[in-house]
Order: structure tokens, then sequence, then C-alpha cells
């Protein structure tokens, strides 16, 4: 009998035994990312934009604005640009206030 017929080697085994290895690794990891919470998979990060203006809607320059996250009490604060602009960038998610 030729050694390729009707005899397993050795050589075959451990590729079956390395491929259904790989293969269970690959589905407990299908499952496992089955079970992880939808928030998780989404983008943890956000940013808030705006344009500083006084009552006549002219644009404010140089104006301190503080975001204050309302669950943790952390703030950032950036300063208005040129045109009255601001961004808080990178900011988790959350409730804020804007001051």
């Amino acid at each position: 009998m030729s050694p390729g017929r009707g005899r397993k080697t050795e050589g075959s085994f451990t590729m079956r035994k390395n491929l259904f290895t790989g293969l269970r690794l690959f589905v407990v990891g299908l499952v496992l990312v089955g079970f992880m919470p939808v928030s998780s998979l989404l983008a943890q990060a956000g940013t808030i934009l705006g344009t500083v203006q006084d009552e006549t809607e002219a644009v404010l320059p140089g104006v301190s604005i503080t975001a204050t996250n309302l669950e943790t009490n952390q703030s950032r604060t950036v300063i208005s640009g040129d045109e009255g602009r601001y961004l808080v960038s990178q900011l988790p998610s959350g409730t804020y206030e804007v001051q």
C-alpha cells in the first residue's frame, strides 16, 4: 500500500488539529463579540461646536467656553477663535453643560 492512500500520516493529523483549533478560536471570538453591548461597538467620543455671539449677533473672539460632563463633573475649556467659533473635541459620551 502506498503511503498516501488509506493511511493518515502524522503531518495531516497535525494540520487538521491546527485547522480545527483555529476555527474554534474564530467561532469563540464571534460569540464574544455578539455578547458585547451595542454602546461599546459605537463611537465613544463626541464633539461640541458653536459660535459665540452677543445680543446683536456680533461674533465674540477670545471667549472662554467650558463643557462640563454632568455625570462625571469633568470639564474641558477652549477659547473661541477670531470668528467666535469654538470646538471641543474627543469628549467621552455623556450629557454636557456648555457655559
